[in-house]
């Protein structure tokens, strides 16, 4: 219950169950991947159950300030972790947790580290959202024995490189960051524009994008489908050929379920060769 409530209920993008699907490249990465992810919780659980008691014995010692900062370290590892909110019903836990809350929240979080760094991942309630820590990278990364396996590189210097030298391999551009797993087209362009220099190329647009697909014709104008007075556009059977597809995923803001084209491994690869050919249709 736990495990699901992290997936389903803390994450940004939240776990949908539905019915059977079709089996596909995602499953295989999904059952490879997911003992790894088990462990990291189970790690975290474990950390947090110390956590737990490490503030309980603060807080008997009449070591407030210290058990309350334990309390806000166990509930940013596991807000919904059932000793914890127990604990926090009883009077006064609250408030203490609470109030070392509102210390590390000043200046902009500058001193928030102190209480996350402990732990392997950190779950934000408000925004939805689940963020590995260092830790949480080294674990996983010592997991398939390859120390940079979840690190991101450093697009804007890759990018750059792919404008200026047309000598580069196909193997030296396949080294820019590509998801394993399909994503959509807002996800693909947040993670080009996070490292883009401004100064080497101009950043990508969802316009943009979208024009290229439509030029090329990798996207038709769906016949009846219209979301708020919005045309919608479906992957054609070229694009079905790059790792182009739609899939019903949640809006962020609303949590309607909505149909949107996904990007896959393939179709990431694709694009970003394209690169300069998809911000040309800005100008």
């Amino acid at each position: 219950d736990e495990v699901d409530s992290v997936l389903i209920d803390d994450a940004r993008t939240p776990l949908i169950i539905s019915g059977p699907v079709g089996k596909d490249a995602a499953d295989d990465q999904y059952m490879e991947f997911r003992p790894y992810i088990e462990n990291l919780y189970q790690k975290q659980r474990s950390l947090v159950n110390q956590v737990l008691n490490d503030a309980k014995k603060a807080i008997s010692e009449g070591k407030e300030d210290e058990g309350g900062m334990l309390l806000l370290r166990a509930k940013k590892g596991l807000p919904k972790y059932q000793p914890l909110i127990k604990f926090l019903s009883e009077q006064g836990m609250k408030q203490l947790m609470q109030k070392a809350e509102n210390f590390y929240m000043q200046d902009n979080e500058r001193e928030m580290p102190t209480v996350t760094d402990p732990l392997y991942f950190v779950i934000e309630e408000q925004q939805n959202s689940v963020t590995m820590t260092d830790k949480g990278h080294d674990l996983l990364a010592s997991s398939v024995s390859d120390s940079n396996f979840f690190v991101l590189p450093d697009m804007g210097s890759k990018i750059a490189d792919i404008k200026k030298d047309e000598s580069l391999t196909p193997e030296q551009k396949q080294e820019v960051l590509i998801s394993r797993l399909p994503i959509t087209p807002a996800e693909f362009l947040k993670n080009v524009n996070r490292a883009v220099n401004p100064a080497v190329m101009e950043k990508l647009s969802s316009k943009s994008i979208n024009t290229w697909l439509k030029r090329n014709d990798y996207i038709a104008q769906g016949k009846t489908q219209v979301v708020m007075n919005k045309t919608v556009w479906r992957p054609t059977q070229f694009a079905q050929e790059i790792g182009i597809t739609e899939m019903d995923v949640p809006d962020p803001k609303t949590g309607e379920i909505k149909r949107q084209l996904m990007f896959s491994t393939q179709a990431q690869e694709y694009l970003l060769t394209h690169l300069d050919e998809i911000t040309a249709e800005t100008k």
